[in-house]
């Protein structure tokens, strides 16, 4: 799992604590010193601006824009459809137009609602960090300055100042090409960012979400909708096309998108650098002055950004932790919608047809499937409901987790900064295993009741309705014959489109075929008999299948046996 807080974070604040409270050893490294910190600074500032106006990654940035308005385009259509869904009248634009609300919702809860850009924040971290190490880099050169200064106690001023000039431009000379090098990793990481891809990724995820709600078109109910249903679906598939066509867009200007290289960022030029020099020849005390002054201020700024830092940093590792544990859900639900609109199409098929039977037996079969179709319809949309009550029940202790740890974070963050500063991360990972283990607990949880909704509601009905063709419909054909073919057709039809949205979700069906062996991981023996033709441990019959989610069995298929 993440860390709540990056080390390599931490580090940066901490070396912005020490940079600023180094001690100065003597007047002439002092001087020297204060030169190239204020020429760095001007130095820094120019890559700065360079990496921020011409890194062409930036364009990146109204990805999230574009993600706020794909959520505006979902939200949009929640709001239209629960303006117009009382006035529809055809249930099975009803129950699309619920599926299509229930995908924007989806698709809303798993867009981020954060108030600022992640992307631009991630770039300005990057380059943030990136100028970090440069200073870093000029650091470590400057703390040889006491080892390579060679000061002669009786040199004039004006060879002190000579001395200073050439000292400075061999300074930054030396450094030209380090800083090159930290520049191109840089450029590479801003490229590479973790926040860009991952908003490249919702853009794709996205376009797959507006295909299909796209699919829902007027012609597909051929003449059965009133003029005001048609006016409506007509007005709904118009605001998805408009949020996929600023998709295409926006998917066609990055397509256009190259990466620059790092000689496109120019440094300071050496005459700018000597100017510099003699502009802060005169004003060096003032500079000391002035830094040796922000060092009794370093330590609330550290502390400030230390807070926030960690904030942050746990608000992320949340909402990565929600979208582990809501995912399982969420395909869990979305297999429970596409379940339940087969049922209701089944219904509506069956309630459509009508049957004459030859047989008194086989009218009480039918009227048997029938009732057993209707009873089971009923218990998945009540299920399903119950499922629904305990995701918001769970939501509520999340949110709980994450406001308690804001206020132990709080509590101790001064005392976990000083830590740092002593190089002591133990405080910080204690805070981050207990968060860990109690997310841990949820998740836990959440997946038990994902697992017993599957099993126990989803995949049992499917079962029983699998038998339902294996015995019931059976026994119905052989007395009925062509009289009950359409009422076989539809349950066939039915039960393929039940074995999609299974396979959509990637569980398959268990169902051994005789004289297979006996498997006690995927099977389970209700009976075992000895039968001619049959050996010992090979599957006489199966009675019921069963459900396998990859390696993990859901359900066992029920078997006969040859003993």
């Amino acid at each position: 799992m993440n860390r709540i807080v990056k080390e390599n974070e931490i580090e940066k604040i901490v070396l912005e604590y020490r940079v600023k409270m180094h001690a100065i050893e003597d007047s002439t490294c002092n001087l020297i010193k204060c030169q190239i910190e204020n020429i760095s600074s001007r130095m820094l500032l120019v890559i700065n601006q360079n990496l921020k106006n011409k890194d062409e990654s930036k364009s990146f940035e109204s990805l999230y824009y574009l993600m706020k308005d794909t959520k505006s385009i979902y939200e949009k259509c929640i709001r239209f459809i629960g303006d117009h869904e009382i006035r529809l009248e055809n249930k099975q634009l009803v129950d699309i137009v619920t599926g299509i609300k229930e995908m924007a919702e989806n698709a809303v809860f798993n867009l981020e609602n954060g108030k600022d850009n992640p992307i631009a924040y991630e770039r300005m971290v990057i380059i943030s960090g990136g100028i970090l190490k440069i200073k870093e880099a000029y650091r470590k050169k400057m703390d040889m300055l006491h080892e390579t200064c060679a000061i002669d106690s009786h040199i004039t001023k004006v060879e002190l100042l000579d001395y200073i000039r050439i000292y400075v431009l061999s300074f930054f000379e030396a450094m030209d090409e380090p800083v090159k090098k930290i520049i191109k990793n840089i450029l590479g990481d801003l490229w590479d960012s973790i926040e860009k891809n991952k908003y490249i990724g919702l853009l794709v995820e996205q376009k797959k979400v507006m295909e299909a709600l796209m699919m829902v078109k007027v012609d597909d109910f051929k003449g059965a909708l009133k003029r005001q249903e048609v006016d409506f679906l007509e007005a709904l598939t118009s605001i998805i096309q408009d949020g996929y066509e600023q998709i295409l867009m926006k998917e066609d200007q990055l397509s256009r998108t190259c990466q620059i290289e790092e000689h496109e960022i120019d440094l300071l030029s050496d005459e700018g650098i000597k100017q510099a020099i003699e502009k802060n020849m005169s004003i060096y005390k003032d500079n000391l002055n002035t830094m040796l002054k922000y060092v009794d201020e370093n330590h609330q700024n550290s502390h400030e950004a230390f807070i926030h830092l960690m904030y942050d940093e746990l608000y992320k590792t949340h909402r990565s932790l929600l979208m582990k544990i809501k995912k399982e859900s969420t395909n869990y639900q979305i297999l429970s919608c596409h379940i339940l609109e087969i049922f209701d199409q089944l219904v509506v098929g069956l309630q459509n047809l009508n049957l004459k039977y030859k047989t008194t037996e086989g009218q009480k079969i039918g009227d048997a499937i029938c009732d057993t179709i209707y009873m089971k319809y009923d218990t998945l949309k009540e299920k399903d409901t119950e499922y629904q009550l305990v995701k918001k029940d769970v939501s509520i202790i999340e949110d709980k987790k994450l406001h308690d740890m804001r206020m132990l974070i709080g509590e101790k963050a001064e005392g976990l900064l000083e830590e740092a500063i002593d190089g002591l991360t133990e405080g910080l990972l204690d805070i981050q295993t207990h968060y860990l283990k109690e997310m841990a607990l949820i998740e836990e949880k959440v997946h038990k009741q994902n697992i017993v909704y599957l099993k126990n509601d989803i995949l049992f009905e499917l079962r029983t309705y699998e038998e339902l063709m294996r015995h019931s419909l059976k026994k119905l054909m052989d007395l009925e014959g062509d009289h009950v073919k359409a009422l076989s057709l539809l349950l066939i039809e039915t039960q393929r489109a039940l074995m999609n949205a299974l396979d959509r979700v990637h569980i398959r069906v268990i169902e051994p075929h005789e004289h297979n062996q006996f498997d006690g991981k995927i099977h389970e023996a209700i009976l075992a008999e000895s039968l001619e033709g049959f050996e010992k441990g090979s599957i006489i019959k199966c009675q019921s299948v069963g459900y396998q989610s990859k390696s993990d069995v859901l359900l066992r298929a029920m078997v006969i046996a040859a003993k």
